[in-house]
């Protein structure tokens, strides 16, 4: 019986398209069951996303994502060609999400086989990717615009160049592929164009291939060659991107480089020290798993320990003096996207936002450790018993937030933190009251237009922090505004804001306006407002602080 089942083993890990098949599909069924619970809620970024789909599909041709003009448009044009075969649903966009990972953890795995030859390693590695912590199941089914993309662009990147470098290191001079470069660049500059994060793996790659010129003599114009076919590739790639440069100059360049998050009074100096010190309070835990990125709350905190002895004794049987060196410096170039990683994180103005989405290419790192943890001994009884309990432990973190509130969230800051399920009950209230175009916040406006298929206008001009700041980078849509203002009546939406009631009800009696009042959920609905009356008039009883 024992011998059967070792038989049937063996035979399934010597198919690795079988495997592969069974990795995905349980994937597939991981995230159906998230979904299936509304374990995701609908976000602001993510409806922004959905609405220039359905735009796309009206005949616009946005070359940027809504008001941030540093991220492409890539992933809603994807998404509206979902929208174009199935219609326009929220789960069609977390679908386009899941098939990029899907596409992702592919590359992973021939990534994997490709450097370091062992099956084995590779499908461990790969399984690891495919039940990852929270964070990565978070950002790898709803969509913040590009992100699913950068992965992908990413790993196809380090994909080139190991291929690359590996197929010139056993040809003559005459078979290389040279074509591979060409292929490499536009990867790169369709990633600079849909997320510039997906540079954290670029750069790394194109210093791998050139610096293994190094091994032998160094001849100038093979790099420059390699170099030219490369860069002719980024422009054809990057053309969007060219493109809007032109078009917005040097706003491009300063967002790409965290302007519309740069929100620090501090010296240079200290705002890199406060970067630092958030990078290690703040990305260890959420990067391991012990915590979810919106909360500082840890994730069954009794299986904490083994998953740090985990870790400690991967990193331990991980050894690098078994490689060779093409193999060595592949490991190297992974480890490189991390520290870019954290020098970008640190150095830049994002380093003012602890999210988790800026840790997320470190999971490519942890894939390949894990896989690693094998190659030279094999894993072991005692390894692979720790690493079914970390695998546990990580898909046991996203069920555990799939009913508490506010489930599995991309916000972090709390007010933002709305209950998004009582949506289609506020459409239905205010279509019931002919209440179609108003005001409200960023995290209302958006999913509200695109739930009621843009029949529900409403200009996000309400500050949504508690001290009543306001950026008018919230107003995404112009058009919006242009039909608010238009309308004769108008409704008011706020959330989670005491402060912002507080401040609608004493302009609006000192305006001397009657108006009624309804609670769903989180949602505050004042309508049936007895005059219009726009934001600006109630800047005086201290609407922006």
């Amino acid at each position: 019986m024992l011998n059967s089942i070792q038989k049937t083993l063996n035979r399934f890990l010597n198919t690795p398209i079988l495997f592969i098949i069974l990795v995905i599909g349980g994937m597939w069924l991981f995230r159906g069951v998230l979904l299936i619970n509304k374990a995701f809620p609908f976000n602001a970024d993510e409806a922004i996303v959905g609405l220039m789909a359905k735009h796309i599909l009206a005949g616009a041709r946005p070359i940027f994502f809504y008001g941030q003009v540093y991220m492409g448009s890539l992933d809603a044009y994807i998404i509206s060609i979902f929208f174009n075969l199935f219609g326009t649903e929220i789960i069609w966009i977390r679908i386009v999400q899941i098939i990029l990972f899907s596409a992702t953890l592919i590359e992973f795995y021939i990534f994997m086989q490709v450097v370091f030859e062992k099956k084995i390693v590779s499908m461990i590695a790969m399984l690891f990717l495919a039940f990852p912590v929270v964070n990565v199941v978070l950002y790898t089914t709803v969509s913040l615009g590009g992100y699913g993309e950068a992965f992908l662009l990413g790993m196809t990147d380090l994909l080139l160049a190991a291929i690359f470098v590996k197929t010139n290191m056993e040809q003559t001079e005459k078979q290389k592929k040279t074509w591979v470069l060409v292929i490499l660049g536009f990867c790169i500059g369709l990633g600079l164009w849909a997320n510039a994060l997906s540079l954290v793996f670029a750069g790394p790659a194109v210093i791998f291939i050139l610096s293994n010129n190094l091994k032998k003599n160094i001849n100038v114009w093979k790099i420059v060659k390699q170099l030219t076919m490369i860069v002719f590739g980024f422009f054809a790639g990057a053309f969007f991107w060219f493109y809007g440069f032109f078009a917005n100059g040097g706003i491009l360049l300063q967002e790409m480089f965290g302007s519309a998050v740069s929100v620090e009074t501090l010296s240079f100096w200290e705002r890199i020290i406060n970067h630092l010190l958030s990078f290690v309070l703040f990305a260890p835990t959420v990067i391991f798993g012990f915590r979810p990125p919106w909360s500082v709350d840890g994730i069954l905190l009794p299986l904490i320990p083994i998953v740090i002895l985990f870790w400690i004794v991967t990193i331990k049987k991980v050894n690098i003096s078994t490689f060779s060196y093409f193999q060595k410096s592949v490991f190297f170039t992974v480890c490189s996207v991390g520290f870019l990683l954290f020098v970008g994180f640190v150095f830049t103005s994002f380093g003012v936002d602890p999210s988790g989405r800026y840790f997320l290419p470190f999971v490519f790192l942890l894939s390949m450790l894990v896989g690693l943890a094998g190659y030279s001994k094999g894993f072991g009884k005692i390894y692979t018993g720790l690493l079914i309990l970390v695998l546990f432990y990580q898909i046991a973190g996203s069920l555990i937030y799939m009913k508490q509130q506010p489930k599995i969230t991309t916000q972090f800051f709390r007010p933002a933190q709305v209950q998004q399920e009582y949506l289609p009950e506020l459409v239905s209230f205010l279509s019931s009251k002919n209440e179609f175009f108003g005001y409200s916040n960023y995290w209302v406006s958006y999913p509200l237009a695109f739930l009621s298929d843009e029949k529900i206008i409403s200009v996000p001009s309400l500050p949504y922090h508690p001290h009543l700041t306001y950026t008018s980078r919230d107003s995404r849509i112009k058009d919006y505004e242009v039909q608010v203002s238009e309308s004769e009546q108008v409704f008011y939406i706020t959330t989670n804001n005491e402060m912002l009631d507080q401040v609608l009800q004493t302009g609006f009696k000192e305006l001397e306006v009657q108006y009624s009042y309804q609670e769903i959920g989180d949602y505050h609905i004042y309508y049936e407002l007895s005059e219009k009356v726009e934001p600006q008039q109630l800047a005086a009883y201290g609407l922006y602080q």
